[in-house]
């Protein structure tokens, strides 16, 4: 595919883009007449010396672009019959942006010279192995003995649209005597182990065969491949930092793989991969990726990296070992240059210096003296204040009187049990609003959660025009309907282009009166949000959809107040619009139960409301207090505490050990992996009855939250929380952290939605219910039996499952459904597509669905 003449021959390469060290009679035998098959003026170019082994002349062809050259052809000067000249061997010299100098190209067997012509006007092609990567290109003649050449050229390749200059890496290791994996071709700079500034067999295009041990080539075994051990000096990990030519927009990365896992070598565990402007800081968040192991088919692989539109000119590449080898054949990026103007990143900021040493410029001997008499003046005014407070206290204590020490009878005795303090963060105009919503109330008075009445939502038709609005001052991030409009719905649904934001607003700066009564028609259930006031999360990203003004009312659960001292940080976890969630240690409160440990340190999750925020911000902060703390559920995160008496305000929530359920399953691999003669180092195995007993927790928790009218909006496994024993608990700081960002699509305004994870009535309607839960809910299920290894939809682009969702809206037979994950039992997946039913009243509720799976785990008991 990349053969076509690069425009000697036909005029492409303009006569300016050629030069030459000398020429003989420059209009004649000058370098615009070096073209292959032309015979004009003297018929080609002829260097003004003779060529020897010590006379070394060049022809210099510049391209207007990196490109791949493949092949170079040269012929003699026939000039009508008349000339007598030609090369019979010659070298070649080569260069592109990044290199210090030309550099002399060596083919695969370490040869300089290439042979020539052996008359004026036989044309000679050469293929060239390895390829050159290049903008500029030499031909030098090359003769043993003194003697007078002409030549004609021409070059063969095709652009390089990778853009890449230039890979710095760890160099390959031998394996055994025969087998040599180290960068043979590398054209940069080897410094001992390390390769940096030039490009190799990483880039020459050859793939290499799926035994490395044979020598297909001829090359030598193991040539093709470029591989590392892991009891090397590279902890686990090979780094790899890739320059381009400009500020690129990347989409993906693809690293074709060995994978003999017979023979110790596996694809990478996993990938980190950071970009810079600058090169010398990486400072943004990594995208990550992770490879499930194949311990049953040996053949090579190319592993395609998603890498989400990322910016850079660097790109440093992080590969984890799955086994004690890995080896590399090729590596490619899709990209395209990026538009914009970038600077380079700012160091991190380096911690203060505290020096000790004091300046002798500071301290000259002409102030030794006044500086002395300071520091006793100051000592002797001390001296006389304690001795005038010794005096003092000794005059009060002789003249204290006795009066104050006479019984007094009218005293009047507080019992502090009688006051009391109860805690009402919301003011009484905004619970009396709130209590004028609903005309029913779901009770929480039960201690036990688990034996609250099941009902099905209430059945009213919803007054939705199907449009978005993004100016409530209620709902900053989701989509909110318009219930100012008709009450027929009419869904937007777009041909390609995702829904937009409608200028004016659209919900309304009033509460809704009471209803009534509910209509007889059945539409929507009783949990959509258009009919519940909307809570802004701390973090600035969930939005809760309060089914009942009694969670934010009822003042008879108290929240503990934590001293803020008993906190202590460990990291960021994550932020949004109006605070930061942190994971942090709370040391000597004993009064938190069941809460995962450290050592003698409890973990929690943080959640602060920036200084800053709004004063509607902090009423959502103090109602989603009220709205967490009155959910009793195994499996939801628990409200422990809250830090109110100063800025900034916080909300104490539990936290796992474990960490969220997504990059828990990252870490884990299939039961199955073990049964081959193989077995990865220090696997961490996760049977398919656990992963079932994972989904039924989540279901369980679920199934509580739908009990009460309760929506959740963004179920995934990064909202859930794994802890001993592979419990679970639902969370909803996901959103907020920048791991996952690639998983929210933000909607023209400021809706940041979780469209691969929603529901179509969700994202063209705009309609969020319980039975939209039950959609997410499978996706989330497809994530646990795909151990989290691909994004749903990670085939498709965000305009393309936009496009997607029309097709369940239409009901026209276009519509993709995940597919079916590996080892997943039919049942199990005919589970995830009745939840995908069009149809919201043909999905089942999750009371249904938590006992379907707990039927179909009956007898699994974690080991824990």
């Amino acid at each position: 595919e990349c053969q076509g003449a690069l425009g000697m021959e036909s005029g492409a390469i303009k006569n300016e883009d050629i030069n030459a060290s000398s020429s003989y009679i420059l209009a004649s035998v000058g370098p615009q007449n070096a073209r292959l098959n032309k015979d004009v003026n003297g018929g080609a170019w002829c260097p003004k010396p003779q060529i020897s082994k010590e006379v070394v002349e060049h022809l210099e062809i510049s391209l207007p672009s990196l490109h791949v050259i493949t092949a170079v052809a040269t012929q003699g000067r026939f000039g009508n019959g008349q000339g007598l000249e030609f090369a019979e061997d010659y070298m070649l010299e080569y260069w592109r942006p990044g290199l210090p100098r030309f550099l002399r190209y060596k083919d695969a067997m370490g040869q300089e010279t290439l042979k020539g012509n052996t008359n004026t006007y036989t044309v000679v092609k050469r293929k060239l192995n390895p390829v050159v990567i290049a903008t500029k290109i030499r031909f030098i003649p090359f003769s043993v003995h003194l003697r007078t050449v002409c030549m004609r050229v021409e070059v063969y390749g095709c652009p390089w649209k990778d853009g890449l200059l230039s890979y710095s890496m760890p160099q390959g290791e031998r394996r055994g005597v025969e087998v040599d994996l180290s960068d043979r071709t590398y054209d940069g700079i080897k410094d001992d182990s390390y390769l940096h500034g030039g490009l190799g067999q990483l880039t020459d295009g050859v793939v290499g065969e799926d035994n490395f041990k044979q020598d297909v080539s001829g090359m030598g075994r193991g040539y093709e491949w470029v591989g590392w051990k892991n009891d090397s000096s590279y902890s686990r990990s090979v780094e790899i930092i890739f320059e381009f030519d400009q500020v690129r927009n990347f989409t993906a990365a693809y690293f074709y793989c060995n994978n003999m896992h017979t023979k110790e070598v596996q694809v990478f565990s996993s990938a980190k991969i950071w970009f810079s402007i600058g090169g010398k800081h990486f400072n943004g968040p990594p995208v990550n990726f992770s490879y499930m192991p194949d311990p049953f088919f040996e053949n090579g692989r190319n592993v395609t990296i998603h890498l989400y539109q990322r910016v850079g000119k660097f790109v440093k590449v992080e590969l984890a070992f799955a086994s004690k080898w890995m080896l590399i054949s090729e590596v490619a990026f899709n990209s395209v240059p990026a538009v914009g103007n970038f600077t380079e990143e700012d160091p991190p900021a380096a911690p203060p210096i505290v020096s000790t040493a004091m300046s002798e410029d500071a301290l000259t001997n002409q102030y030794v003296g006044l500086v002395i008499g300071v520091l006793a003046a100051v000592i002797l005014l001390l001296i006389i204040v304690i001795f005038i407070i010794i005096a003092r206290n000794k005059r009060r204590k002789h003249t204290t009187p006795h009066t104050i020490l006479k019984p007094v009878d009218n005293r009047v005795t507080i019992n502090m049990k009688d006051l009391g303090l109860s805690y009402s963060p919301c003011s009484p105009l905004a619970c009396q609003s709130n209590r004028a919503i609903y005309g029913h109330q779901v009770m929480l008075d039960d201690s036990d959660p688990d034996k609250l009445l099941y009902q099905e939502p209430q059945d009213f038709k919803i007054p939705y025009p199907g449009t978005y609005s993004n100016e409530s001052t209620t709902s900053r991030e989701y989509a909110v309907p318009d219930v100012t409009k008709s009450t027929t719905p009419t869904p937007v649904v777009p041909s390609h282009p995702p829904p937009t934001s409608l200028n004016k607003p659209s919900f309304p700066q009033t509460l809704p009166k009471p209803l009534q009564k509910p209509p007889s028609e059945r539409y929507y259930a009783a949990t959509d949000v258009v009919k519940m006031p909307n809570i802004q999360g701390v973090s600035g990203n969930t939005v809760y959809a309060v089914p009942n003004v009694d969670l934010l009312s009822r003042d008879d659960s108290s929240v503990r107040e934590i001293p803020r001292h008993r906190l202590h940080y460990i990291e960021k976890l994550g932020e949004g619009q109006f605070g930061e969630v942190h994971l942090c240690e709370a040391e000597g409160i004993p009064e938190l139960i069941d809460v995962p440990c450290l050592g003698s340190k409890k973990l929690v999750a943080v959640k602060t409301l920036r200084k800053t925020a709004s004063e509607q911000a902090r009423s959502d902060f103090y109602k989603e207090v009220k709205i967490l703390s009155r959910l009793r559920d195994p499996n939801i995160v628990h409200v422990l505490g809250i830090c109110t008496k100063d800025e900034p305000l916080c909300m104490i929530v539990e936290y796992m050990e474990n960490g969220d359920l997504n990059q828990f399953l990252q870490q884990h691999v299939p039961e199955n992996t073990l049964t081959s003669p193989f077995k990865p180092p220090a696997s961490k195995v996760l049977s398919h009855g656990s992963l079932i007993y994972m989904a039924t927790q989540i279901a369980s928790g679920m199934k509580y939250l739908e009990s009460l009218n309760f929506v959740h909006r963004d179920l995934a496994t990064r909202n859930c929380l794994v802890g001993k024993g592979y419990t679970i608990k639902i969370a909803d700081f996901g959103m907020s952290r920048d791991l996952y960002s690639e998983d929210y699509y933000r909607i023209e305004g400021r809706a940041m939605l979780p469209i691969r994870w929603m529901a179509w009535e969700s994202i063209l309607l705009g309609k969020f219910t319980t039975k939209s839960d039950v959609w997410a809910f499978a996706v989330t299920m497809w994530e646990i039996l795909t151990f989290a290894r691909h994004q749903p939809y990670a085939d498709m682009v965000d305009d393309k499952v936009i496009e997607n969702v029309s097709h369940f809206y239409h009901n026209d037979g276009h519509q993709i459904y995940l597919p079916q994950p590996p080892g997943c039992p039919k049942e199990i997946y005919d589970l995830m597509k009745e939840c995908w039913q069009r149809n919201e009243h043909d999905r089942p509720n999750f009371r249904e669905i938590h006992l379907f799976l707990q039927r179909k785990n009956l007898g699994y008991a974690p080991n824990v």
